[in-house]
């Protein structure tokens, strides 16, 4: 048993909770990624309906803008217009001054001039338009229209303008040079309100530039279109939220509570990671929500600019995850404790004395030179050399005082010596002068090979030496030796010790010197002669019992055939003499008469049954000891036995007795195993056979015959449905005489006590489970391979023999 078993039986209980909580957590987690897919998939498909929607809505109000750019009036007048600015001798002179006066007059009044702008009959037809979807929608959806030549002066317009001259404006420069023009939601001077612009370029009909028409599109018209798509859940705030953004991330609606162009609510809303993208998703921090999953969809228009945006609170849509997280995460922890508190409870039970020594060794190893190591004698002393070996690799890197190292080194309780490379010791512990009887100068500087008998010396220190100057085997390997040897005190005495020598090296991993252990095992070696010893002991009385009870097997049978034998000699004694009384009838007595036919017709004959029966009886226990005795004694033969072929061989013996008593017989797999096939054919026909016997009268027998693999053994197992046995009396049903239940069957109560010698001298074992009144199993186990001791010795191995004697 390693020190490891603590590592593997910790470990192994914490990687089974740890599987479970991972499978949990990747189960939960993968459920949680595909609902965060569906709902972002969902979420796309209706935030791109509603931005297209809002793009569709835009589109029709501009090609409506465009049908009324085409118009013939409209045209006329703006095209009159250009020529009476073409006759002016300073056009841009007059624009100017009649743009001074426009500005002087306060907002909120209409001049003369400006009202003749409103009059004519283009700008007449232009209102009636908007009046038209006023009253079909029930909101403006045009604020205001403004046309002007290509001087950039007023034509006509729908309502007041801010400017008079608006050729200097951007809108119109970029409505003449690229044909259209459209702006994002912003304040509008001309309307006094919030809308959004856009600009056609009016041309003749050669294609020529004439002037500009501009329109405030209402933006109440694009919310319309939003809210087409609203459902009750988007004004809870607590599944789904609609918003509708600029491009500078600016509010223009939102199911929310909101305020108009409010600050931008989010960068990473408006900008994707790249431009080409019409759609992005962004998982962000939100002040009153938390953490929310956002699905933005960018409009078609560039220019514009506008978001569309479908955001989730996190804590809602996975709230039902979240719990099954926080239940996963208590199950995880319950689980780890109790793995560490079985594995902790376990490995102390197994290894808690070698695990501390390891541990204590790792710690000094690690610079915790003050730890205190309760050095013992154990059948582990390789893992306390692999300690040390590993304390020194570490001491190597950690300076420290020669007194704190001497201080180690004199306390040690195992003895230690430290070599140079030549094998001239340099050091020696307190341990190592108790243990070998030399104080510290009859050491020091003297060979190694001092200390080791005849018999280790020359192959262990040259061997030492060899291999600790051989660079390429030291790369490979510091440990050069850890096994017995025996070392030879001052005085001559020989010490049996667990010898280890590993290399010290230096910083740059040269060789330096051996550090050499060695711990005492005199007491273990005592210990195991005391062992060897008892055993042979054992063997020997085995041995003994063995031929006593084949000798008395066959004592006892003389007796018994001198009482069976006198016994005849009496029945025919007994014949005489009553043949003979009978002349002498008529001279007796009634009752004398009475009396003697009495004893020769019932007393006598009872008496001798009685003897007959007793020599019957105790014949029978003779030969089941000398069975018992020859078991014991032969040697069996391993091979290759089929079972499944045994136990169909020994059913047609069998048929007889199950074909009278309607026994259902069921065989299972089973395996080929390596044992004594005559052996096998007394193990399986006495069970069965045990089987067949108790069956339960009144109801169909059943018996089933089926194994498993444990491990590399073989384990077989009988099965019925017939009487069953008692729990106090299981653990007597395989002792040597021993009969349970109802004794209304004929027996010695030996047949289960063979199979168990049996079964024993394999290397196995045997048990049963029973319940009263329902069957009874019975199942054995065979190793893969038995060892030779169980195959040619059952003196160590099998105390079924003697245990039944002392029963007997």
């Amino acid at each position: 048993m390693k020190m490891k078993i603590r590592h593997k039986l910790i470990l192994g209980f914490l990687v089974i909770a740890l599987l479970i909580s991972c499978v949990g957590y990747l189960t939960i987690k993968r459920s949680q990624d595909a609902l965060q897919k569906s709902i972002e998939e969902s979420s796309m498909i209706l935030a791109s309906k509603v931005m297209d929607e809002v793009d569709r809505n835009i589109f029709r109000r501009v090609e409506g803008l465009q049908s009324y750019s085409q118009d013939l009036l409209l045209k006329e007048d703006v095209i009159r217009s250009n020529r009476e600015y073409e006759r002016m001798a300073d056009a841009q002179g007059y624009i100017a001054m009649k743009n001074r006066e426009w500005l002087t007059v306060s907002t909120d009044v209409i001049t003369p001039f400006m009202q003749q702008l409103m009059d004519k009959k283009s700008a007449v037809e232009l209102l009636e338009k908007t009046e038209f979807y006023h009253e079909k929608y029930g909101y403006e959806v045009f604020k205001s229209i403004i046309v002007t030549n290509k001087y950039g002066a007023v034509v006509c317009m729908t309502g007041r303008a801010a400017d008079f001259s608006q050729g200097e404006k951007q809108w119109w420069k970029e409505a003449k040079e690229h044909r259209f023009y459209i702006r994002d939601a912003a304040f509008e001077e001309d309307a006094g309100t919030y809308s959004l612009a856009f600009a056609i370029r009016i041309e003749d009909d050669k294609g020529n530039f004439i002037g500009v028409m501009k329109c405030l599109l209402n933006i109440e018209d694009i919310i319309q279109a939003v809210k087409e798509f609203e459902t009750p859940e988007t004004h809870t705030g607590k599944k789904t939220v609609y918003k509708l953004l600029n491009r500078k991330g600016q509010l223009l609606y939102s199911t929310d509570a909101f305020t108009f162009l409010a600050t931008p609510v989010s960068e990473s809303l408006v900008h994707n990671e790249t431009e080409k993208k019409k759609s992005h998703i962004v998982l962000r921090k939100d002040e009153k929500y938390g953490e929310v999953l956002s699905v933005c969809v960018h409009s078609n228009y560039e220019a514009l600019g506008m978001v569309f945006v479908v955001e989730h609170a996190v804590k809602n849509i996975f709230a039902p995850v979240f719990s099954l997280k926080k239940e996963l995460f208590l199950i995880s922890v319950g689980i780890t404790v109790l793995a560490v508190i079985l594995g902790v409870a376990l490995s102390t039970s197994i290894a808690g004395p070698l695990t501390q020594l390891r541990d204590a060794a790792a710690r000094i190893g690690e610079g915790d030179l003050n730890t205190e190591i309760a050095m013992r004698a154990t059948d582990e002393v390789g893992d306390l050399a692999v300690s040390f070996r590993k304390m020194t690799e570490d001491l190597k890197k950690t300076t420290v005082s020669k007194a704190y190292l001497d201080n180690i080194i004199t306390t040690m309780v195992d003895t230690l010596l430290v070599t140079d490379m030549e094998g001239r010791i340099k050091t020696i512990n307190a341990a190592a002068k108790r243990l070998l009887g030399y104080e510290e100068d009859e050491l020091v500087n003297r060979q190694l090979k001092i200390i080791f008998s005849d018999a280790d010396n020359e192959k262990t220190f040259s061997g030492l030496l060899l291999r600790g100057t051989d660079s390429g085997h030291m790369a490979q390997e510091d440990c050069l030796v850890n096994e017995e040897k025996t070392l030879v005190s001052k005085d001559g005495r020989k010490i049996p010790v667990l010898f280890s020598a590993s290399v010290m090296r230096n910083r740059k991993g040269r060789p330096e010197g051996l550090v050499c252990i060695a711990l005492d095992i005199t007491e273990r070696k005592l210990a195991e002669e005391k062992v060897l010893r008892y055993a042979e002991e054992v063997r020997e009385a085995n041995e003994e019992l063995k031929s006593f009870a084949y000798i008395i097997s066959h004592d006892l049978r003389a007796p018994l055939v001198n009482i069976k034998g006198f016994a005849g000699e009496l029945r025919y004694a007994l014949r005489e003499i009553r043949s003979s009384l009978r002349h002498c009838g008529p001279h007796m007595e009634n009752d004398q008469q009475e009396k003697l036919e009495i004893i020769f017709q019932k007393d006598a004959p009872e008496a001798l049954g009685f003897i007959d029966s007793s020599v019957y009886r105790m014949d029978n226990l003779i030969k089941a000891i000398l069975n018992l005795s020859r078991v014991g004694r032969r040697d069996l033969k391993p091979e290759i036995c089929d079972m499944r072929s045994l136990v169909r061989s020994i059913l047609k013996t069998l048929a007889h007795q199950t074909e009278q008593k309607n026994v259902a017989i069921t065989v299972g797999d089973l395996p080929e195993i390596v044992a004594d096939r005559i052996a096998m054919e007394q193990i399986v026909g006495n069970i069965l056979d045990n089987a067949l016997k108790y069956l339960e009268p009144g109801r169909p027998g059943a018996v089933e015959i089926f194994a498993e693999r444990v491990r590399q053994d073989a384990v077989f197992h009988i099965r019925d449905n017939g009487r069953g046995i008692a729990q106090d009396d299981i653990g007597r049903v395989f002792e040597v005489f021993q009969r349970v239940g109802r004794q209304d069957v004929p027996g010695e109560g030996m047949g289960l006590a063979y199979v168990k010698t049996l079964v024993r001298r394999h290397g196995g074992r045997i048990w049963c489970t029973s319940e009263l009144g329902v069957g009874t199993t019975f199942s054995f186990l065979i190793p893969s391979a038995p060892s030779q001791s169980a195959v040619k010795d059952i003196a160590v191995q099998d105390d079924t023999v003697s245990g039944d004697k002392r029963s007997v």
